[in-house]
């Protein structure tokens, strides 16, 4: 019977041996699949944070696009505005000239008029300084129409400039 006990007492530890070394085994592929899990895992972290990064890199291309564009069609609507402004102060320039002639004009026929006594020449001269003055008064108010559109131009500029600066600005945060 100790033999037969022996026996199986070996049989057992054999068992016990083989279960252990199986456990063992099973330990080590659940070691090697947690180590796979890990670099799985890594790997699509990594690749995620790839996608983001090109992502994040293609919208700065797209603001930095459109600050461009912005910035390029700000200038060219400042330059525009301005070109009309030079010639609005132009065409300013050259009815103020005009307008001191005739207002000139107008101050030569009053005096001509203060010393002449023929009535035919003194209502001649009075119609002139009367048509004198109506051009005056219409030179006068398109001096002031004019003046309003230089105005206006410069308004536009600044209005341009600041509409781009501010919209620049709040594409580039």
């Amino acid at each position: 019977m100790t033999e037969f006990y022996g026996q199986e007492k070996r049989q057992f530890e054999t068992t016990i041996r083989v279960q252990e070394e199986e456990l063992e085994d099973a330990k080590q592929v659940v070691k090697e699949q947690e180590e796979k899990l890990v670099i799985e895992s890594a790997v699509t972290h990594v690749v995620e944070d790839q996608r983001v990064a090109f992502q994040t890199h293609q919208q700065v291309v797209e603001v930095e696009e459109k600050i461009n564009e912005v910035k390029k069609v700000a200038e060219e609507k400042v330059v525009e505005l301005t070109n009309q402004k030079l010639v609005e102060e132009k065409k300013l320039a050259e009815e103020k000239s005009v307008l001191a002639k005739v207002t000139n004009q107008q101050k030569v026929l009053q005096e001509t008029l203060k010393t002449t006594k023929d009535p035919k020449e003194v209502a001649r001269i009075t119609r002139e300084v009367e048509a004198v003055t109506s051009k005056v008064a219409t030179i006068t108010t398109y001096v002031t129409k004019i003046e309003t559109e230089v105005t206006k131009a410069t308004e536009y500029i600044t209005t341009a400039t600041t509409e781009s600066t501010s919209y620049v600005t709040t594409l580039s945060t």
